[in-house]
């Protein structure tokens, strides 16, 4: 609203200003481990599990996560180009681009010594893990190193744990000695202060919330960024969880800008609940032909309408009989108050018991 200075969002690769989506090919892998959730989904629906051990939150959990990378869920399968792998192409792509570029000292307004840009990646599944296990984090890291990045240039946010620590991580980003920093929406959302050097973002994954988005993409487009112009990539594998996931989020989005400036042209919104699966989902999703999760949606939308009109008629039938019995207790309460006036108006004496006003 007080129209402050941020910087602007570059262009796509179309030559249009905005945030990039970056489709990334599935792999087979993936297309097997979802084809699996269909099967997850039947044993869920008709109560085969405990829902303790298997229900569709848990399975909306594991597809969010095998579209980050399906090593995630099945810790032996083979090493495959990934989200991650097309994720570090980008960021090595940007390191190079800006390694040399000069920023003035964030406190002194002097230029600073050390050269190169800062990137931020939000990645709320896959984080670090001591116990040799897979997970993102480190495989993004290892990719980046590959391509020619310093290992040291690569932190991650949950390596501090302190706010000391953590304050201590966000002058090296703001001073150049970090090139990319790897968090998550929790650990490097509000309070995350990098903005000086910060060219780019990424979102590897998919929050919960479109208050969660924006408080990611406020790193970036904010006071104090010393880049005319700013890169958003937002990377999404086809056929896997990633479209849900950010349909539900402007879907959500739509609801709460309508919301916020009293914009209610309709007279109903539809629910915001929350982002799990349903099972029509589950199954359009393993089916892999999207013309299924139409149909899913034609159902729920028949489903939806035909509730209303039960409604409908069930009010108008209402209504009708207050129509139709309308006219005949008028006629009776005329008659009774014509009678209590008259009564009155004879004198207190004229009134039965039940007719008098005490």
């Amino acid at each position: 609203d007080l129209n402050l200075p941020i910087p602007a969002i570059a262009a796509r690769p179309d030559g249009q200003p905005g945030p990039h989506t970056v489709l990334v090919a599935s792999n087979p892998a993936l297309d097997g481990y979802i084809s699996q959730l269909g099967e997850r989904a039947d044993a869920v629906r008709g109560g085969a599990v405990d829902p303790a051990d298997d229900n569709l939150l848990k399975i909306s959990t594991d597809a969010r996560k095998a579209a980050l990378d399906v090593r995630l869920v099945t810790p032996d399968a083979e090493s495959v180009p990934s989200k991650i792998s097309v994720a570090a192409d980008h960021i090595a792509d940007l390191w190079q681009q800006h390694r040399h570029s000069l920023y003035p000292d964030p406190i002194t307004g002097d230029p600073h010594p050390t050269p190169g840009a800062l990137q931020l990646v939000f990645c709320d599944l896959g984080t670090p893990r001591n116990d040799g296990r897979f997970d993102a984090y480190h495989q993004l890291r290892a990719e980046l190193v590959d391509r020619g990045l310093p290992e040291h240039a690569v932190a991650f946010i949950h390596d501090a744990a302190t706010p000391v620590a953590k304050a201590r991580m966000f002058a090296q980003a703001r001073c150049g000695d970090i090139a990319v920093l790897v968090g998550s929406t929790e650990k490097m959302g509000v309070g995350t202060n990098v903005q000086h050097r910060l060219i780019a973002l990424h979102h590897l994954d998919a929050p919960w919330r479109p208050a969660d988005v924006s408080q990611r993409n406020g790193r970036i487009l904010r006071q104090g960024n010393r880049n005319p112009a700013v890169h958003i990539n937002t990377y999404i594998v086809e056929g896997s969880m990633d479209a849900f996931m950010w349909q539900t989020l402007e879907r959500k989005a739509r609801f709460v800008d309508k919301i916020m400036r009293s914009d209610l042209d309709v007279r109903e919104l539809d629910d915001i609940g929350d982002t799990a699966l349903s099972y029509a989902e589950v199954k359009a999703l393993a089916s892999g032909d999207p013309l299924t999760l139409d149909k899913a949606n034609a159902d729920a939308d028949l489903a939806k309408y035909t509730r209303l009109q039960r409604a409908y008629d069930r009010t108008h039938t209402q209504l009708q009989r207050i129509i139709d019995t309308g006219p005949r207790l008028i006629a009776d309460l005329a008659a009774h108050h014509q009678a209590a006036a008259a009564a009155v108006a004879t004198g207190p004496d004229s009134l039965t018991p039940t007719d008098h006003p005490g």
